[in-house]
């Protein structure tokens, strides 16, 4: 169970931890868990530490690069700015009918962590069977990091 990720608002413990995780039907796949960052607040933000599970797999700069992006893509995400707000009051002065015609900014910016993800996977970590995982999937208490076997391992990482 995930019960306890490690992390409590305005803990310090920046434990990032190996589980065993159920995926597909009855196939058991490690996966690694990187914990919610509450140092900054209860924004969504991920620790950036690197994690020694992966050494050897996926370098420092390609972690950094890959988990700054994330990082800044939920900030992004969570600004409020003029334009979230007149999306707010359009939104309640027809009752979130033009929800069914457009997307929120909030929506935007998860599409965009998608292909983000998407394009990291693709050109970082499935060379090292690996795959991040969007975190939305674990109610954005942690990232996962799964590790895939080589029958699973996606084909454009042949």
């Amino acid at each position: 169970s995930m019960a306890d990720d490690g992390n409590a608002p305005g803990g310090t413990n920046n434990s990032n931890s190996n589980r065993e995780s159920s995926a597909v039907g009855s196939v058991k796949r490690k996966s690694l868990f990187i914990s919610r960052d509450y140092s900054k607040g209860l924004g969504v933000r991920f620790d950036r530490t690197y994690p020694p599970q992966l050494y050897g797999l996926i370098s420092e700069d390609e972690w950094w690069k890959t988990i700054d992006k994330i990082n800044d893509i939920f900030e992004d995400a969570e600004k409020v700015c003029a334009a979230t707000v007149a999306e707010t009051v359009f939104g309640c002065l027809t009752c979130y009918v033009f929800r069914c015609f457009t997307r929120s900014h909030y929506e935007k910016k998860l599409f965009e962590l998608n292909e983000f993800l998407d394009e990291r996977n693709m050109e970082v970590f499935s060379f090292a069977s690996l795959r991040v995982m969007d975190p939305m999937h674990r109610g954005l208490r942690v990232l996962e990091i799964m590790y895939l076997s080589e029958e699973e391992t996606p084909e454009y990482a042949v």
